[in-house]
């Protein structure tokens, strides 16, 4: 983000709330590859056997750990610097320290 963009975010009277960040392109890209394996699978229905592309579910965005499947998350950060430093949580005094935080959840820190 130069700063231009960042600038025209502190012209703003309430910056915008961390919930409502679109994704990074990293976590968008494994959103659109989970999104995309259900699409394989419902198009080949009636199909005896799932489409080859579609048997490994890792190239679709998920971990496979054990016996537990869970989403992969990117490691890029969330957002860049220049924008985390002028977006807001809307966190309660009393959210902040607790696990339901969004905040905390993401890794990051709550703003006042």
């Amino acid at each position: 983000m130069n700063d231009a963009h960042a600038h025209s975010y502190r012209c703003h009277k309430k910056p915008p709330p961390r919930k409502k960040l679109p994704p990074n392109d990293a976590n968008l890209q494994l959103h659109v590859l989970r999104a995309h394996l259900p699409m394989l699978l419902w198009k080949a229905a009636d199909q005896r056997d799932p489409p080859e592309e579609a048997r490994n579910i890792a190239n679709f965005g998920w971990n496979i750990e054990s016996f537990a499947i869970t989403p992969a998350v990117s490691t890029v950060p969330v957002a860049p610097q220049a924008l985390l430093d002028v977006a807001s949580c809307s966190c309660t005094a009393e959210c902040k320290a607790c696990t339901r935080c969004s905040c905390n959840r993401a890794g990051l820190s709550c703003t006042d």
